[in-house]
């Protein structure tokens, strides 16, 4: 079992849950026609759009124009605040008095308020008093049930013109429509907490998660969570611009199986009861990373809810951990898509759960996941969507707005595919490392980083294991990821030019030792101080299908995006950061494995398949030109990136591809007189050197190898 210290930031843990509340405000793009013969998606986020140029800042990068709405006229006079009473009645046979009224700006949103204005109750008088900006507000109100079988009464005032001081009556007893669901299993039988087993399932836990949110702009009033008990809450009658998400999730434990029922609807019909027949199964199996030792690891979904083309929510569940019996997720799921306005995206997950030392010394348990891509099954038929690595989404801006582009659905339709295409675990290969910068409110440097897979999933498990440095003017400052923007946020610190570098060696590939070694270098004397990165990439043969491994070279072909990412800050408009994606200077080189034997691999831009937020710059190359040969066929890969201001990263992506007909094996016993020592490695793949005892294999320049009893 590794015991890893982990310290954990938790203020960067703090800015994504604030992030991930931001609402939207859509850029569109004018590009080329995206191919869409495939049928992995219903609409392009992307298409050209009849729109009104006099609202929009056009901005041409190559091929692409957009179309970036200006800042409009705030709904809220901050300059005329007026005083504001809420008079709060309610039945006390019911429930309590709420805790707090939650004012949301009509139209308006900022980082800087967190999403919602509070007025607390005064517990000395009962009263409930606040200053407000004038202009329209919608407010949220919890009055906690008394009663048994009842979790709470809500109540929306939606549109309240507030231009004076003036007195709001909330009524809790307004509160009528319940909102009450019916979970069917896949047999059609009613789930009800106290029973287990219906048919051949047997249900050993069960949770829900409920929340509300405003369409238009995404902003969520509330989210309640725990175990199934079978109680139900209350609302007042709302418009159309609200909805209720309610989610049920089982689990069955004795087969590592986890179901999903998505009761979220535009409307509110109550009550809101699933159709046995639209029960879906999915299964997805994940290859364990290095330092998994089987017995913690834990299997589970994540579901992220789409409005309008963006996403709203992402919540995940899991088989406890240790329970899991093998590495493939068992996923029933239940979720018609109601229209074209809500999208539902499931992605399978594998859990590995260790312990880990937090900043004040005291021992805890966590869960780090590879989480697939998202996925929508219907009639049996599975489609993938690439919207971005989940854990750093709440970091891309692109809206000058200030206000947060979410993941989004149908996603990268460049970065999307169809099981047809799939040919490997999720898991499997040697990821990319992404690294990103977004100095949020011009205050706060947060850099935040993921590996990602070949397939778009995101393998938070290798965060235990990277080995990292940073180092200001050449001093090494921090060694620790989760201390990093810790010393970026301090206001003494030095500053000047920053190197970092990441080893990640909790790869295994074909028994070859893996690895991605990436370094960055940003100057902050500079204005630019946003570093490029590489944000997907993948490979893929002749007939579409994705994989790292060819017969031949001229079946291969690599793909991958990258940008610019930078950052933009107007106080004027917002206090949130947002994003331009600049073209970087891209060099792209590959080498037989483990050799640092560095030749060019030619790539060319494809300037309709660029796509943000999240990815960008779309590079296309053909491995035809492949020279060499690499122990098992294998090729490392490198992609540098340099910026105008001459901020760059560069990574080594080891193993990246194979090619069967550029193969050595391990041990050959006939070379040239003049061959010197490359490489050496034990025999089981991974890389060995001069203080590796035993047998191991030596590779030679001219591309033979020998064993050699090193004592």
């Amino acid at each position: 079992m590794v015991v890893q210290q982990l310290h954990r930031c938790r203020l960067m843990t703090l800015f994504v849950f604030m992030a991930g509340m931001l609402a939207h405000s859509q850029t569109y793009i004018q590009n080329k026609p995206i191919d869409t013969n495939r049928g992995c998606h219903d609409k392009s986020l992307s298409a050209t759009l009849d729109i009104n140029l006099a609202d929009y800042d056009i901005f041409q990068d190559a091929n692409v124009t957009h179309y970036v709405p200006k800042p409009h006229k705030r709904n809220i006079d901050w300059d005329n605040m007026v005083n504001v009473t809420f008079q709060i009645e309610f039945d006390e046979q019911q429930c309590e008095s709420p805790l707090a009224i939650y004012a949301y700006p009509i139209d308006f949103f900022s980082w800087g308020n967190g999403g919602s204005f509070t007025t607390r109750k005064n517990w000395q008088d009962g009263t409930y008093k606040g200053e407000y900006g004038t202009g329209l507000w919608d407010f949220w109100v919890e009055f906690p049930a008394k009663i048994d079988n009842v979790r709470n009464y809500y109540v929306l005032k939606e549109f309240v013109d507030i231009q004076s001081d003036t007195t709001i009556i909330i009524d809790q007893r307004t509160s009528t429509q319940a909102m009450e669901v019916v979970s069917r299993m896949p047999d059609g039988e009613i789930y009800k907490p106290d029973v287990h087993t219906y048919g051949s399932h047997n249900i050993d836990a069960g949770y829900f998660y409920c929340s509300f949110h405003r369409i238009e702009d995404g902003i969520r009033l509330f989210i309640l969570g725990g175990m199934e008990d079978g109680k139900y809450s209350f609302i007042n009658e709302l418009s159309d611009r609200f909805s209720y998400n309610y989610f049920d999730f089982f689990i069955d434990q004795n087969s590592s199986t986890s179901y999903m029922i998505d009761h979220t609807g535009i409307g509110y019909n109550y009550p809101n009861e699933n159709d046995p027949a639209n029960w879906e199964y999915i299964e997805e199996s994940f290859k364990p990373s290095v330092i998994d030792d089987g017995q913690h690891k834990s299997l589970g979904l994540m579901r992220t809810s789409c409005y309008n083309g963006l996403s709203m929510m992402s919540q995940g569940m899991d088989v406890p951990t240790g329970s899991a019996t093998s590495e493939t997720a068992k996923i029933y799921v239940n979720a018609p898509r109601h229209n074209d306005n809500y999208t539902l995206l499931t992605h399978a997950r594998y859990g590995y759960r260790v312990p880990v030392i937090s900043d004040d010394g005291s021992q805890d348990m966590i869960t780090l996941n590879i989480n697939g891509a998202p996925t929508i099954v219907e009639n049996g038929a599975k489609q993938y969507f690439n919207i971005g690595p989940l854990s750093n989404s709440s970091m891309w801006f692109n809206e000058v707005d200030g206000l947060v582009a979410r993941q989004g659905y149908p996603g990268n339709l460049a970065f999307s595919f169809t099981e047809d295409q799939k040919t490997s675990d999720f898991g499997s290969g040697t990821p990319i490392c992404l690294f990103v910068y977004p100095d949020i409110a011009n205050v706060y440097p947060n850099w935040a980083f993921a590996y990602i897979g070949r397939y778009g999933e995101e393998r938070e498990v290798d965060r235990l294991v990277v080995d990292m440095s940073m180092k200001v003017n050449g001093t090494e400052v921090c060694t620790n990821y989760g201390l990093m923007n810790q010393y970026l946020m301090d206001p003494e610190r030095p500053t000047g030019e920053i190197d970092i570098t990441m080893n990640n060696e909790n790869i295994m590939v074909d028994g070859l030792q893996g690895c991605n070694y990436a370094q960055m270098h940003i100057d902050e004397n500079n204005e630019d101080k946003d570093g490029p990165t590489v944000t997907m990439l993948w490979f893929k043969d002749g007939e579409d299908h994705i994989t790292d491994r060819f017969a031949t070279r001229e079946d291969g072909l690599l793909e991958f995006s990258a940008g610019d990412f930078n950052a933009i800050f107007d106080a004027s408009v917002s206090n949130a950061t947002w994003f331009r994606c600049a073209k970087p200077e891209v060099e792209v080189s590959y080498s037989p494995y483990c050799e640092d034997a560095w030749d060019t691999l030619e790539v060319e831009e494809i300037p309709e398949n660029f796509y943000m937020p999240c990815f960008g710059h779309f590079y296309r190359g053909s491995l035809g030109g492949v020279k060499g040969k690499g122990l098992q066929g294998w090729f490392d890969l490198k992609i540098r990136l340099e910026d105008a201001a001459g901020n760059w990263q560069e990574q080594v992506i080891s193993p990246a591809f194979r090619i069967d007909n550029l193969a050595y094996s391990s041990v050959a016993t006939v070379g040239s007189g003049n061959a010197h020592e490359v490489a050496r490695y034990t025999l089981d793949g991974r890389r060995a050197d001069a203080r590796t005892l035993g047998v191991v294999i030596v590779k030679m320049s001219d591309g033979t190898a020998k064993k050699e009893l090193a004592k």
